[in-house]
């Protein structure tokens, strides 16, 4: 079945000739000759041949004296960039042996990228501003100092070699003048690596696309589609235009894995159930070098899936939504869902970002009982708020379905999909398709197993915290005393929080009550008082047992020392320590002098670590009763460390 709906066009979209690390597969097998005809092996270089292409480069005046050195020693140092578009670019790549061109154009693109940020004086002046932030001492430059920067770089000659050189013809130049975007995942390379006769801001990019077919790193396709695709009257910069073409001559080395992955996926996805017969034979039946598949296709073809067009969905937000859910009750077993209600709400009115956040509250009745839901939805700017003008569609409206299948006991969980329609390196994103199918974890572990995974969300399949095992926890939890610090409102909040979030463990349940975990990241977010901050937080959570005063912390003042001074009084006694400074990573010791002021005043009970989270940690006070019962009556409670 196909909904439809509104595309989301505006500010999220990255600049037209900006290149986005999208799924370009589509786009390069169009080219079904070639691939019938192109092997990997014939994309391949010998180290000698490499060599060879970097005098070439440098023969047509690509590279400068210097950027043809530098290629060539990353050729010989095995040190040429691979897989930063995230294409698995030719499986039977020898490490050392064999240079793939899509190496070669990945190296030129960051080479362009650098020169461009040298030549439009970025580089220079982040440069010469970090020099002045050292001898100043201070982080912001006055006004003065910002003018002694622009003068020194009046005459810089990075302006001089991008502004002597003459444009070819239908040359379009940026208006914003160098509004470029530094790719920070992308290394940057040493400047002046590419010739002083070669633009960097799309001058004579057509000259260079045609030196590269001509030396053998673009075939005549695509080449011919890069110009093609080329818009004629926006800026367009070699550094993306050179990404973009890696891109697709990493697609074509990377399709005979590709298409045998893709085939296999087929078959297991057939066997399992989850593709009908008629989508097996459409997809087994496609000639050697088709086009490969949107992943989001498969789904077209499963009884258990729903692929929504957003552009064809209602445009207002809660009857888009409401028809989305009435929808999903099809493909979701012994789902019936009674008085239905979406409702957009406000959470935050706009503040210093000038933007209004939305939410959606989403309820609905079952013979079981009620499910409801409340998820983020959407930022739009105070004059949009009064209209429906765009929807989005969100992963999170999922969760009361998923909910529901969880007190079902059900094996199936809903997964969510999403995948982007063919694009190219300069055309705005096109509008993305949605899907919805019905797994078992079983049947996920198909995905996960052929590399298809990545376009569906994942899910929990237990079914051990259900709805009515959940309410039977919180009122163990209350008559064990672990609320008895909380108000009549703050229970109710967290009973509510409880019932709408996804659960899967017990410290999911105490989470969403107040001041009861204490959890926290050791590699803090608070650069001012993080000591004073979470000293507070385990006295809230102590249910009074620990009530320090006058907490004193120096954090904000001691950055560039080697300590921290902190300290507090508890019962009549005053505690200090000299904390390690280790930048924004927390020194444990605030914790062990909390335990010591608590255990030499006779504190009846202690905090106990309850949380494993990575490097994040939570810990939950308990009196020796209290944990006596927690690991009588639920063994599995504390995490093993």
């Amino acid at each position: 079945m196909t909904l439809y709906g509104h595309p989301r066009l505006g500010a999220a979209h990255i600049a037209s000739y900006s290149l986005r690390p999208a799924d370009m597969l589509r786009n390069i097998c169009l080219y079904t000759s070639l691939l019938l005809t192109l092997s990997l092996k014939a994309q391949m270089l010998s180290q000698s041949d490499a060599i060879e292409m970097a005098d070439r480069l440098h023969r047509v005046q690509i590279l400068s004296d210097h950027g043809r050195q530098v290629l060539t020693d990353r050729i010989r140092e095995n040190d040429l960039p691979r897989y930063q578009y995230g294409l698995n670019a030719g499986e039977e790549h020898t490490t050392g042996l064999e240079i793939s061109r899509v190496e070669l154009l990945s190296f030129l693109s960051r080479a362009f990228l650098t020169d461009l940020g040298y030549r439009s004086g970025m580089l220079e002046y982040t440069r010469l501003y970090g020099d002045y932030v050292q001898k100043r001492g201070q982080q912001t430059l006055s006004p003065e100092d910002k003018e002694k920067i622009r003068r020194q770089m009046a005459d810089f000659e990075g302006y001089r070699i991008e502004a002597a050189i003459e444009p070819e013809p239908g040359y379009v130049p940026d208006d914003a003048g160098f509004s470029w975007y530094l790719t920070m995942s992308m290394e940057m390379l040493e400047p002046e690596l590419i010739s002083r006769t070669c633009s960097v801001t799309g001058k004579t990019k057509r000259r260079t696309l045609r030196d590269l077919r001509d030396l053998g790193l673009l075939t005549e396709d695509v080449h011919e589609t890069i110009n093609r695709e080329m818009p004629s009257d926006q800026a367009a910069y070699e550094h993306t235009i050179l990404a973009y073409a890696a891109q697709l001559m990493a697609a074509v080395e990377s399709y005979p894995g590709d298409r045998a992955r893709e085939d296999a996926l087929i078959e297991a996805l057939y066997t399992a159930g989850i593709l009908s017969a008629v989508g097996y034979r459409r997809f087994t039946s496609r000639p050697e070098g088709s086009p490969l598949l949107p992943k989001i296709d498969l789904l077209r073809y499963s009884d258990r899936a729903i692929v929504v067009r957003p552009e064809e969905l209602p445009a207002d937000v809660e009857q888009g939504y409401s028809l989305l859910y009435d929808t999903l009750q099809s493909i979701v077993p012994n789902l019936s869902m009674q008085d239905l209600s979406v409702r957009r709400v406000v959470t935050n009115d706009a503040g210093f970002t000038g933007l209004v956040e939305y939410a959606l509250e989403v309820a609905f009745t079952t013979e079981d009982g009620i499910y409801r839901d409340k998820f983020f939805y959407d930022f739009v700017q105070p004059e949009e708020a009064i209209t429906d003008s765009v929807l989005e569609i969100h992963q999170d409206l999922t969760r009361s379905i998923n909910r529901f299948l969880r007190d079902q006991r059900s094996d199936y969980r809903l997964y969510f999909a999403q995948s982007y329609p063919e694009r190219n390196g300069y055309a705005r994103p096109a509008t993305p398709e949605f899907a919805f199918i019905l797994l078992t974890e079983e049947e996920y572990t198909i995905w996960v197993k052929h590399q298809s995974h990545d376009f569906l969300s994942w899910e929990d399949h237990t079914n051990k915290f259900t709805s009515d095992r959940i309410t039977s926890i919180i009122e163990l939890y209350r008559d064990m005393g672990l609320f008895a610090h909380l108000s009549t409102t703050e229970l109710q909040a967290g009973r509510e929080c409880a019932a709408q979030a996804t659960i899967a463990s017990y410290q999911d349940i105490l989470l969403c009550f107040p001041k009861t975990i204490v959890y926290f990241d050791w590699e803090t977010g608070n650069l001012e008082n993080p000591y004073e901050e979470l000293t507070n937080q385990f006295a809230a959570a102590s249910r009074g047992a620990f009530s320090p005063t006058d907490v004193q912390d120096n954090f904000a003042e001691q950055w560039e020392e080697d300590h921290v001074d902190f300290s507090f009084h508890h019962a009549g006694r005053h505690y200090q320590e000299k904390l390690r400074m280790e930048l924004d990573w927390l020194d444990p010791s605030f914790l062990v002098l909390i335990e010591r002021a608590m255990k030499e005043n006779k504190v009846e009970g202690e905090f106990h670590y309850a949380l494993d989270d990575g490097q994040a940690a939570g810990y939950l006070f308990l009196t020796p009763e209290q944990h006596s019962a927690l690991l009588r009556e639920q063994p599995d409670f504390f995490p093993e460390y």
